[in-house]
């Protein structure tokens, strides 16, 4: 099945085989337009990409104003620990 799938390309650009052949369409959601790519059928997979998302947005961490915030909190904090062992 492998070895096929380089011949099948060459045969899809050289005209001997038509892509219809080789994927099969469904009519009913197509239009004249196009196929709508945010209506997919994910099914139970969109449970499972959503949190895989929310967890990104966790490790990427703050963003703009809250991370200028943060990282001055750090910056005081560390200031502080400097001080009191100055002294």
């Amino acid at each position: 099945m492998i070895r096929e799938f380089p011949a099948l390309g060459e045969d899809l650009r050289r005209g001997v085989r038509n892509i219809k052949e080789v994927v099969i369409f469904d009519e009913e959601r197509l239009t004249e337009e196009g196929a709508d790519p945010r209506e997919g059928d994910r099914g139970p997979h969109r449970a499972l990409e959503e949190e895989q998302i929310a967890s990104r947005k966790k490790l990427i961490g703050p963003t703009g104003k809250a991370k200028a915030s943060a990282a001055r909190t750090l910056w005081l904090i560390a200031r502080e620990k400097f001080l009191s062992r100055a002294l």
